[in-house]
């Protein structure tokens, strides 16, 4: 007696590993991303400080040019024109705000 058997063909192996590789595509451009977010992220983070920072320095230069040095490193100001600096000054913050915050 001859007994043929026929292997029995599970097509659910094949749809669950194209499922599992579709699946670890999609995680990879997640991460891929979500990466690219984060550069982004430290890059807007990066010319915010760096617009900070020069509003510190315009800020100084002028206080230094307007003003009358005393001592080592104090200077001394006319009311109007410090009031002028320090809206300029605080001009230049709000738009570093709206320009990378």
């Amino acid at each position: 007696m001859v007994i043929a058997l026929s292997a029995c063909k599970d097509d659910r192996v094949s749809k669950h590993e194209k499922r599992i590789s579709e699946l670890e595509a999609k995680v990879k451009r997640l991460q891929e991303k979500q990466q690219q977010d984060a550069d982004a992220a430290s890059a807007k983070e990066a010319q915010f400080k760096e617009c900070v920072d020069q509003a510190d320095i315009d800020y100084h230069a002028a206080v230094r040019g307007n003003g009358t040095k005393n001592g080592s490193s104090s200077y001394s100001v006319d009311l109007r024109v410090m009031q002028t600096i320090e809206r300029q000054k605080e001009s230049k913050l709000e738009e570093c705000k709206l320009l990378y915050r």
